[in-house]
């Protein structure tokens, strides 16, 4: 089972992520399993952040490099097709995932290592291990985002 399968997220959940986030103009995001992109070229386009999205699948990471080259965010985004867990999240704001529950209990300890003060973590649908959430924001349709703050 992959720990990142690719199941995007709608629109409105992005931009509930990044509200709740707090994503500012400057700031740098990393999304781990990026997919096509999406959650990059939202942050960057509509709240001026950097992003880096991480993609293990080669296929999917080519995908989210045509997308964002076809908004002209070559400049803010940054595509890496590596194993999330090999790639440094020390320059990251925020965090931005919706990986598997095994995934994000895994990520703790890699959290704690290299994200700074401050650094916001924000999870669709699942829970960072033994941490307590600063907030779960409920969905209509069910979905979850939880933030967490370091």
């Amino acid at each position: 089972m992959s720990v990142a399968p690719f199941l995007p997220s709608a629109e409105e959940i992005i931009i509930r992520m990044l509200d709740i986030a707090e994503l500012k103009a400057g700031e740098t995001l990393y999304d781990l399993g990026c997919g096509d992109g999406r959650i990059l070229i939202i942050a960057a386009q509509e709240y001026g952040a950097k992003a880096v999205g991480i993609e293990l699948n080669p296929d999917l990471a080519s995908k989210a490099k045509i997308n964002v080259k076809s908004h002209r965010l070559e400049e803010r985004v940054h595509i890496v097709n590596k194993n999330f867990f090999d790639v440094d999240f020390s320059p990251a704001h925020v965090v931005t995932m919706y990986l598997t529950q095994l995934a994000a209990d895994a990520l703790q300890t890699k959290f704690k290592k290299e994200l700074h003060k401050g650094t916001r973590i924000v999870s669709h649908n699942y829970e960072v291990g033994s941490w307590r959430p600063e907030l779960i924001s409920g969905h209509p349709s069910g979905h979850r985002i939880i933030l967490y703050r370091m």
